[in-house]
């Protein structure tokens, strides 16, 4: 203005009758600028109290004014309009309707609700009425910014008949949207508890017998509920040989179970389920089971042995894998009390008896989650001591395990089985380290270093035990909400399962703490791994993506060409949108820091040991994605730019093994090889058949061994280890076939020395036969058969290894009479299509003329002949065998024909009473016959 400056001057009234000044959102007198540079007012949000009112206005004035003229006002009204009410929306996972439009839940279950508001500024929050308290973290969680309640697995939050208000509320400002839901803690069913008794013991419940023999019945009668059918669940627990067991198993229709059970003061246990889910407490009853009752005395393991026959094998044919992991767990839990005073040997054909019986009950049994957490316990029993395990055991149990959590049906894992999985892979890395063997100095040939020889982990294995912990990851955590963190603790592993955004993922720490697992170093146990915040960038990915994360420490790692390990094995799997991430390479870093420690089972020094940082990648292990910083003797920090399991080792420990021998290398101590690191350059073992992929060879095999630079070579199947000392009939060269899965070990043997152990798995697959069936008019000897072998193989022609002669009963060899006696022929295929061409050709031939001239007989001693084709699931195991052909290699022979017809003799004209022909029968080893293949427990 021409005459000055103008000035402003705010006010601010309501009128609420009378003229009053406005107050602000707090009570106060609201105060407003006044002067030259007052000409605009701005009031923060909220700064005014709103009314609900829709005639209550706010008036602002403006007075305007200059020293030479009349001041000039101005009154506008101003009415405050509430935020709008925010809409709310509340879900629940886990429950059922009821008739009148209530949900019902199961008490001390795994709960969920989910809400949602369309109001991103709004305050979420969660309540019950009655009230409940959801500050126990223990019991239940509140995640992903408030939107989802979780009432975990197990909680007592909830009382069984009891109604509940669940609300979700939505907060803005002085609005606020609700949802609710109203939910009833159902019932569960009713009846008298489960009582546990002997069976057989009438009207009076006898709570006392003899472990295996003995029979105890659990049994709920009566029971009741509005939602029927009901199931029933049973399980067992107690220490045995000092260790706490315990066994659930599967749901079932039938309200009563019969359990053996091992010695020792056993709880069973019980607990009944309506149709709806409604579940009751467990309900528990003890009794006592003793080593002598009734005079019978303690069964040995050998007799274990035959019982586990009697009983598993009946109960598989009949189509009852769940029973057959119920008697299974007992049998192995008594076998484990007599462990410490049998040989290892005897646990170890006992197991790998039971491990084939079990793998044939999963191939019967429906994959659901039910059995195969079940069947996991039973496994995790099966693997728990390394020193009953053999490279063959450990393939197996990997084998099953990853078949069985790979099932399409089981897509949830809880943490239970998800632990028995981990644990599973844990103690079958384990068998590397008990199963070492030292040479070099501490033998009598001082001229070579300490080695340490593990067996070989199969790359099929290993692949298989990643393939494990990949199921693990995506199965355990589909039970978690957003922001839900699991922890997996297992015997020698400790596991962390997220699932989050990868937003949030990106940049997270865990800490792992080892010392339960058994894994310290001077005192530290703590393994700590870092994420970077690049994830979300290297994965592709927008940042609200569903991220899931398995980070993991294992006490073992494994022993791969030359590596020594000496820190826990560390895992690091993450997946996002459902796809697998592991072997990705990254733009930062994934940090560890481990405690690290020198294994050291030969005795040897390692002075001022350092250590170097690897990516495992395959079945080999590489420094090429990693840094190192040693932050003290005893801590080891890695940097690795690939998302893969990481290990710390001696630094050193080339993983390429060396095809010769260094005359200037210096003497290096504690050195691990699983192929040649030392000595002469280790044998090739080559396998001639045909192969079906990576699952193994149909029928039958012929694996060569063969030295190199001029060394000869030993070899040994299944648990033995073969060397150079003492063995006269070494050779350059030799052959093995094997119509049975088995474990090959070979050595070379130099003038540099001994070689490192090779070894490797040839799993043999079941496949057709053909069968030439004729009566013969008397019994040959075993020469005849034999030579009768040879002529068959020749008119084909096959390798005379593929035929194998046996009598339809021994009886008829016993008796040597001239009375007509059935023999049979059986020649190994590997395909139906092989078989069939086997069959016409044998059909074309004279075999009747052929098979009695070669005996000096008349054609019309021979009769009754014809030519089948056997499918490998109606496969008879013969009933007698000749000896394989002999070999240049020093193996282990199976006992002759001779000396197994004086045993079988023995036993039939032994009347003793059940325990000494337990006794006997443990002697001999019992035999378990599996779609035609026989495992034969041969002499160490």
């Amino acid at each position: 203005d021409e005459a000055g400056a103008l000035m402003f001057e705010w006010a601010c009234y309501r009128l609420d009758g009378l003229r009053t000044a406005c107050r602000d959102a707090n009570g106060l007198p609201l105060v407003l600028p006044a002067g030259v540079d007052a000409s605009v007012v701005v009031l923060p949000p909220g700064s005014l109290p709103f009314s609900a009112d829709p005639n209550a206005y706010y008036y602002f004035s403006v007075t305007v004014s200059t020293p030479s003229k009349t001041p000039a006002s101005f009154t506008m009204p101003v009415q405050i309009v509430g935020p709008g009410v925010p809409t709310a929306t509340i879900a629940s996972l886990g429950s059922s309707m009821r008739s009148d439009g209530s949900l019902q839940v199961n008490a001390g279950e795994r709960l969920v609700f989910r809400g949602e508001c369309d109001s991103p500024a709004a305050r979420l929050s969660w309540s019950l009425d009655p009230r409940v308290d959801l500050s126990d973290y223990t019991q239940a969680a509140v995640l992903d910014g408030n939107k989802t309640l979780v009432f975990l697995e197990g909680n007592a939050l909830l009382l069984h008949g009891n109604a509940y208000a669940v609300s979700f509320l939505c907060e803005h400002g002085s609005a606020i949207g609700s949802a609710r839901l109203s939910v009833v803690a159902a019932l569960p069913p009713t009846g008298r508890p489960c009582e546990a008794c002997l069976l057989g013991s009438g009207k009076t419940c006898v709570k006392e017998g003899a472990p295996i023999v003995d029979r105890f019945v659990m049994s709920c009668d009566n029971w009741v509920h509005a939602d029927m059918p009901l199931v029933y669940q049973f399980g067992y627990s107690g220490t045995f040989d000092g260790e706490f067991r315990d066994f659930s198993f599967d749901w079932n229709l039938s309200p009563s179970v019969r359990m053996m059970l091992p010695a020792g003061e056993v709880t069973m246990r019980a607990r009944v389920r309506s149709s709806l889910g409604a579940t009751s407490a467990w309900m528990y009853d003890v009794v006592n089971v003793v080593p002598v009752a009734q005079g019978r005395r303690t069964i040995s393991v050998g007799g274990l042995g035959i019982i586990a026959q009697d009983v598993l094998v009946p109960e598989l044919n009949r189509g009852q894998p769940g029973v057959v992991n119920r008697q299974m767990s007992t049998l192995l839990v008594e076998a484990e009390q007599q462990s410490a005073s049998v040989d290892a040997s005897q646990m170890i054909d006992l197991k790998e008896n039971m491990a084939h019986v079990l793998a044939d009950a999963v191939d019967i049994a429906v994959l659901d989650e039910g059995y195969v957490c079940e069947t996991l316990g039973v496994i995790e029993l099966l693997t728990s001591r390394p020193e009953h395990q053999t490279p063959f055991s450990v393939a197996d149990t990997t084998r099953l395990v990853h078949d069985l959590v790979s099932s399409p049906l089981v897509l949830q894992l809880p943490a239970s089985c998800a632990a028995a999985a981990v644990s599973i892979v844990s103690a079958n890395l384990a068998v590397q380290y008990e199963n070492v063997t030292c040479s070099g100095a501490a033998d009598t040939d001082a001229s070579f270093p300490i080695q340490k020889t593990a067996i070989p982990l199969q790359q099929t294995t290993l692949a298989q035990m990643e393939a494990i912990m990949d199921q693990v990851l995506a199965k355990s955590a589909s039970v978690l909400e957003l922001g839900e963190v699991a922890v997996i603790d297992s015997r020698s592993a400790v596991t962390t399962v997220v699932q989050n955004t990868l937003s949030s993922v990106a940049g997270s720490s865990f800490e792992l703490d080892l010392s339960a697992a058994g894994f310290e170093a001077h005192g530290a146990a703590t393994v700590a791994v870092s994420l970077p915040a690049s994830l979300v960038k290297d994965a592709g990915m927008g940042p609200s993506s569903v991220a899931q994360v398995l980070v993991g420490a294992a006490t073992f790692s494994p022993i791969l060409n030359g590596v020594e390990p000496a820190s826990p094995l560390i895992r690091v799997h993450l997946s996002v949108g459902g796809q697998s991430l592991r072997g990705a390479s990254l733009t930062e870093a994934v940090r560890v820091t481990t405690p690290v420690r020198v294994p050291d089972p030969c005795g040897s020094q390692t002075p001022h040991a350092t250590f170097e940082c690897l990516s495992l990648v395959g079945s080999s292990y590489t420094s090429e994605h990693c840094t190192t910083q040693q932050t003290s003797p005893t801590q080891v920090a890695c940097e690795c730019t690939l998302l893969a399991d990481i290990v710390v080792a001696v630094s050193g420990f080339d993983a390429t093994p060396r095809t010769t021998p260094s005359a200037t290398e210096p003497e290096r101590s504690g050195m691990w090889t699983t192929a040649a690191d030392w000595g002469a350059v280790p044998p090739t073992l080559t396998a001639v058949g045909l192969s079906n992929s990576s699952h193994g060879f149909p029928g039958f095999v012929v694996v060569q061994v063969a030295g190199r630079s001029g060394s000869k070579v030993n070899a040994s199947l299944d648990r033995a280890l073969p060397t150079c000392a003492g063995q006269p009939a070494l050779a350059a060269y030799a052959e093995l076939f094997l119509s049975e899965s088995a474990n090959v070990s070979a050595i070379a043997c130099g003038a540099d020395g001994p070689s490192a152990v090779v070894s490797s798995l040839f799993t043999i697959l079941p496949a057709p036969h053909v069968e030439v069936r004729c009566s013969l008019a008397e019994s040959p000897t075993a020469e005849a058969m034999t030579a009768l072998e040879h002529v068959v193989a020749a008119a084909i022609p096959v390798d005379a290894r593929r035929v194998r002669s046996f009598f339809a009963s021994t009886a008829a060899r016993r008796a040597a009479s001239p009375a007509p006696v059935a023999v049979a022929f059986r020649i190994l295929s590997r395909s139906g299509d092989e078989a069939s061409a086997l069959q016409h050709r044998l059909r074309e031939l004279q075999l009747r003329a052929l098979l009695s001239d070669s005996l000096g007989w008349d054609a019309a001693q021979v009769s009754e002949l014809e030519v089948v084709v056997i499918e490998p699931d109606r496969l008879e195991l013969p009933p007698e065998l000749p000896p394989p052909p002999s070999s240049p290699l020093p193996l282990p022979t199976p006992p002759s024909a001779e000396a197994s017809e004086a045993r079988a003799g023995l036993i039939m004209a032994i009347a003793a009473p059940m325990a000494a022909l337990l006794v006997l029968c443990a002697a001999a080893g019992w035999v378990y016959r599996r779609r035609g293949v026989t495992k034969r427990n041969l002499p160490p």
